[in-house]
């Protein structure tokens, strides 16, 4: 452009929200000066290239209003001899000043390398931004995104401010420094307050780990699924991202812009949303968002003071009674909203400490919830899990809500008819079959005084009764008598054979013959509490193990050990940090000279696709093992294997009951039944723990578990060749 014609120039290579915000100020200095904008992208932290990365990203308009818009494709500075001023943030809001005051005018040729603030440049601001349209292949994601997750739907967005590869465990950002638990908190609080209530959050953060947090904890959390780096950095600001980073960053720009209600950790990334937004309500900075919703509730309570004190002036003849009545009455309500307000908060903040490992933390929290009901006994039972984990055996097994309740009233047995059945609707609530038999519950205190049920009350869980079943043995050792066990349908012909003096029966059956002459019960859970008050106890429990039928061993090609393979859980809210990523275990199973047999039920159609994608040459069977059937079955399947290699599942427990040799993967937080640290796993002998080191992190665990399977496949191992066993080194 002539260099006789005046012009500001704008250059901010930092972010793109930094960037456009700083375009947005040189415009107003422009408009107001009547000046043209030149906007000088190049050497963009996204393109380090000289393209000018504006005109990469949008539409160049001619003009906007009076304002002249160039894209400078070269450096203007040789070509104006020391003629272009620079002006910083200080000096440009001095200049600021000076101009709003009738001072002297913007230097012929101005180069501004920041942006300003003050609202009283917002208008202008945000004509430039009305302006700005991305190219039409950004426009494409963007439309396409917004019709499959947001259209039709109230959206909150959630802008939360990480950094050019900041660690979010360092205290470098004050939005993280006490830990996702305070940012959640704040969300909940204004989830709760909000109207209408929003059934999508668009998540915006360049971090995988926000992401998948803020997904485990709020559920329906969708994002535009751009290229992050790892779980705990940043690094949308680098080049190696290129232009594909620059046009995500602007998709999200453009997608918060079209969300009902905007929450924002302060940064230029969202003031395009916040200038071009139609929001339900203000934008609200997650930094203010800690009083979120008090306002409202202060300005009800002093509303309500005022009416109290106009019906104590019209009132003041009532009797003391009535007056203690009102006291007591607002007594009960303050202890109401202490219970709706301060323990999710407590239980929210724990439940963030105990997902990122933080155990002390998290049971100093749960202690703080004292008012709801609900909450408490949720607090309880996590705080029963956390001494166990770290090996304080005076609480047993942790009192689950719905599986701990006081022993029944005993009374008598109601009149039996022809074809009275005697079952149970809730496995874990035998108190209503307990009282139709007639039978007293055992605590301990006292030898039992004749035949004992034993009442597995779980739900669903086989790998917590295979946990529970360890306790049989201790039991008959203090007590002999003749025990009734009555567990899961699908373990009675396992139990069976491992405990042959017992009588093992499927507790959804009728029980009326089964346990004749029993005349007390115990819960399976309790006998932990009764049986184990500290280490030398587990040693007992230790060296149980559950006994099958001879092991089905196929005959061997080769001298390759063979071992059973399985990755997650199919419990849905442990899954969510129990399963390991078939992507990274992958690589396991290819570095290996193993015979690899999957154990895994479920849905795994896909996950084997990947596993045989990306290690073409493992040998991997995924028809030998078949987990869903009868666990005696399944159990002589798992004795023709050299080894088990299972995330923390009911796997994990069948096969170190059978005394295999397991390697168990543990995530963080692990199953309150292991200890906090070390290989060891208290209830088994043949287990070694392999853990993450922090939450969501596999890749040390898989580097120790090479280690861990180079020593177990070294190892002297049986095979069959021919009709003959044979043992190979």
């Amino acid at each position: 452009m002539p260099a006789d014609r005046p012009f500001v120039v704008t250059r901010k290579r930092t972010g793109i929200g930094s960037d456009l915000a700083s375009a947005a100020s040189g415009y107003s200095l422009a408009v107001r000066t009547g000046r043209d904008l030149v906007i000088d992208w190049r050497h963009s932290l996204y393109l380090p290239e000289p393209d000018n990365l504006f005109g990469r990203l949008f539409e160049v308009p001619e003009s906007i209003g009076p304002c002249r818009i160039v894209v400078a494709d070269r450096d203007l500075e040789p070509d104006l001899k020391g003629r272009l001023v620079r002006f910083g943030k200080h000096d440009l809001h001095r200049l600021d000043e000076e101009l709003r005051h009738g001072g002297p005018s913007l230097p012929h040729h101005s180069l501004i390398t920041t942006t300003l603030r003050d609202p009283r440049h917002l208008d202008l601001q945000k004509t430039f931004l009305a302006a700005v349209t991305p190219k039409p292949h950004v426009i494409d994601r963007i439309e396409a995104f917004h019709a499959a997750m947001m259209q039709g739907r109230v959206v909150a967005g959630i802008h939360l401010r990480h950094g050019n590869g900041e660690n979010l465990l360092l205290d470098r950002n004050e939005l993280f420094r006490h830990g996702l638990g305070e940012v959640f908190a704040k969300v909940h609080r204004f989830l709760a307050a909000a109207d209408p209530r929003p059934e999508v959050i668009l998540v915006c953060s360049d971090s995988r780990l926000v992401r998948e947090q803020f997904r485990a904890e709020f559920g329906t959390v969708v994002w535009f699924d751009s290229d992050v780096g790892e779980p705990d950095e940043g690094g949308l600001l680098t080049s190696v991202r290129g232009i594909r980073g620059a046009e995500e960053a602007v998709i999200e720009m453009w997608l918060l812009a079209r969300c009902d209600f905007l929450l924002f950790n302060p940064s230029w990334f969202t003031h395009y949303a916040q200038c071009q937004g139609r929001f339900r309500a203000a934008p609200l900075n997650l930094d203010d968002l800690s009083t979120y919703g008090t306002e409202q509730a202060a300005s009800r309570k002093a509303e309500r003071a005022r009416s109290r004190d106009r019906r104590s002036a019209t009132q003041k003849t009532r009797a003391a009674p009535e007056a203690a009545g009102a006291a007591s009455l607002l007594q009960t309500l303050s202890a109401c909203l202490a219970a709706r307000w301060c323990d999710p908060l407590h239980v929210r903040l724990a439940e963030a400490a105990f997902l990122a490992g933080r155990y002390d933390t998290a049971r100093s929290r749960y202690r703080r919830v004292r008012q709801d009901p609900v909450l408490r006994r949720k607090a309880r039972l996590m705080d029963d899990w956390i001494r166990f984990h770290q090996g304080d055996f005076s609480t047993g097994w942790p009192r689950y809500p719905g599986a701990d309740f006081e022993p029944p009233a005993v009374r008598p047995p109601r009149s039996r008819t022809a074809g009275w059945r005697a079952e149970v609707a809730d496995p874990r609530q035998p108190r209503e079959l307990a009282a139709e038999l007639g039978l007293r519950r055992w605590q301990g205190e006292e030898p039992p005084d004749g035949p004992l049920l034993v009442w597995f009350n779980f739900k669903d869980s086989l790998g917590g009764e295979i946990l529970a079943s360890r306790l049989v043995g201790p039991l008959l050792a203090l007590h002999p008598v003749p025990l009734v066990l009555a567990c899961a349908g699908r373990l009675v012909g396992l139990l069976q054979a491992s405990f042959p003096d017992c009588t093992v029966v499927d507790k959804a059956a009728d029980l009326v013959a089964a346990t004749r002459g029993c005349g007390q019960y115990v819960l399976a859970r309790d006998l932990l509490g009764i049986l184990v008050a500290g280490d030398d106890d587990f040693r007992a429990v230790a060296a149980g193990r559950l006994r099958v039928p001879e092991p089905v061993r196929g005959p061997a090609v080769d001298h390759r050990p063979r071992i059973a393979l399985s990755w997650k859980t199919t419990n849905d809210a442990q899954g969510r940090y129990r399963n390991v990523p078939v992507k990274l275990l992958a690589g396991v199973l290819a570095r290996h000279d193993v015979a690899w047999h999957v154990a895994q039920h479920g849905d795994i159609e896909a996950d084997l696709a990947t596993l045989r994608r990306l290690a073409p040459r493992a040998e991997i069977h995924a028809d030998t093992l078949h987990p869903l059937g009868d666990m005696a079955v399944f159990a002589r399947e798992l004795g023709g294997m050299d080894a088990v290699l299972t995330a923390d599942n009911t796997l994990l427990h069948l096969a170190a009951g059978l005394g295999i040799e397991t390697l168990g993967m543990l995530s963080v937080p692990a199953y309150w039944a292991w200890p906090a640290a070390g290989p060891d796993s208290r209830w088994y002998a043949s287990v070694r723990l392999v853990r993450q080191d922090r939450p969501g992190r596999w890749e040390s665990l898989l580097a120790t578990l090479d280690t861990e399977l180079e020593l177990l496949t070294a190892r002297p191992r049986l095979i069959t060749i021919v009709g003959r066993e044979e043992w190979a080194a």
